[in-house]
C-alpha cells in the first residue's frame, strides 16, 4: 500500500502547506489513541473529510505505531471510498493493539481477547 501521490509527510515541525490539507497527526487527545478515534469516528475524529485530496501529513519527529497505523488507514480509506463507511473488523483489533502499546500494557486493565498477546496469537 503507498500513500496517495499528492500527500507528503513531514515529521516534527509543521511544514509549508501550499493549499494542501494539514492532516495533523501530533496530537494526542484523552486517553483514545488515533486510530481506536478514527476506527471509531473515521476522518470526523481528525477534522478531517474524504476524499482529502492533496494533503500535508504532520507527524511527531518520532512517531509510534499509533501514528503510523493511523495514517495507514486514512491513506486506505482515501484510495478506497467503501472503506470509508465499513472499516474491516481486523483494523479494530490493530487499533486497540497500537492503543495498548502507547499507553503500556497492563494485563489487569484489558480484557484477554483485546491483550497484546491476544493479537500476537491470532
Amino acid at each position: 500500500m503507498k500513500l496517495p501521490s499528492s500527500w507528503r509527510v513531514a515529521l516534527g515541525e509543521r511544514p509549508n502547506l501550499d493549499d494542501a490539507t494539514l492532516v495533523d497527526l501530533t496530537a494526542q487527545s484523552g486517553e483514545r489513541s488515533l486510530s481506536v478515534s478514527f476506527f471509531d469516528r473515521g476522518a470526523e475524529a481528525l477534522g478531517l473529510r474524504f476524499p482529502i485530496g492533496a494533503a500535508v501529513v504532520l507527524l511527531p519527529a518520532f512517531p509510534t505505531f499509533d501514528d503510523v497505523w493511523t495514517l495507514y488507514m486514512l491513506a486506505a480509506c482515501e484510495g478506497d471510498a467503501t472503506l470509508r463507511d465499513v472499516r474491516p473488523k481486523h483494523w479494530e483489533v490493530i487499533s486497540h493493539y497500537a492503543e495498548q502499546v502507547r499507553q503500556g500494557f497492563a494485563p489487569e486493565r484489558v480484557p484477554p481477547e483485546r491483550s497484546v498477546q491476544g493479537v500476537l496469537r491470532s
